[in-house]
């Protein structure tokens, strides 16, 4: 059977290709070379829609990547009254100790909410436990510096906003760390109890160069 070899140079529209250009789908029908993303720039890596799962992960932290961020849209416990739990992996076992967090914020009357512990099991991303009727849902962004370092602690950056299970709506912002000084290979988020029932769930790499 004779294989036919196609010229990509053939296709470019713009006939600007440049050294480390890639070639990308432009639209439904047509494609071109186009810059890669420049260092500082966030890459999608991967996007899981959760369906009554009992933890979303990400393993897939490549070295190209200095730094990570995870989005969570429209997230939803398969149980009412749940805590969101956002915990690391470690030479692929997950980390359940060591990790201190401090996130404060309001509520939608105004009262002062928080979420913090100097040594707990996980990063808990709420203050009220999490509804899940009615359209209840969480959003959150975490986002955790430097994970391939050995010699730095995990900083993580957090923000959220969701439905408490007493049906007002709450806000947080802080951050947190683990006390591992070791390289990340993973991050999960689960619920205290029951399954993530659904949500999409985004991981993005950050390159500095």
């Amino acid at each position: 059977m004779a294989i036919s070899l196609v010229n990509n140079l053939s296709m470019n529209r713009s006939d600007a290709a440049v050294a480390d250009d890639v070639w990308t789908a432009t639209s439904a029908t047509a494609s071109d070379f186009q810059a890669a993303a420049a260092g500082g720039a966030w890459t999608k890596i991967e996007s899981q829609t959760a369906s009554s799962d009992a933890t979303i992960q990400f393993t897939t932290l490549s070295t190209d990547y200095r730094d990570f961020r995870l989005i969570g849209s429209a997230v939803v416990p398969a149980s009412d009254g749940q805590d969101s739990q956002f915990q690391i992996r470690v030479a692929a076992a997950w980390v359940t100790s060591g990790y201190t967090y401090a996130l404060y914020g309001s509520d939608e009357d105004g009262g002062l909410k928080n979420q913090n512990n100097t040594s707990g099991s996980q990063i808990l991303l709420n203050s009220t436990a999490l509804g899940n009727n009615n359209g209840e849902n969480i959003y959150f962004v975490v986002t955790i510096a430097d994970v391939h370092s050995t010699s730095n602690q995990k900083e993580i950056s957090i923000q959220s906003c969701y439905s408490g299970w007493t049906n007002k709506y709450e806000q947080l912002s802080g951050g947190g760390r683990n006390d591992a000084v070791v390289a990340v290979d993973g991050v999960r988020i689960k619920f205290g109890s029951g399954d993530v029932s659904s949500g999409e769930l985004t991981l993005y790499g950050r390159k500095v160069t």
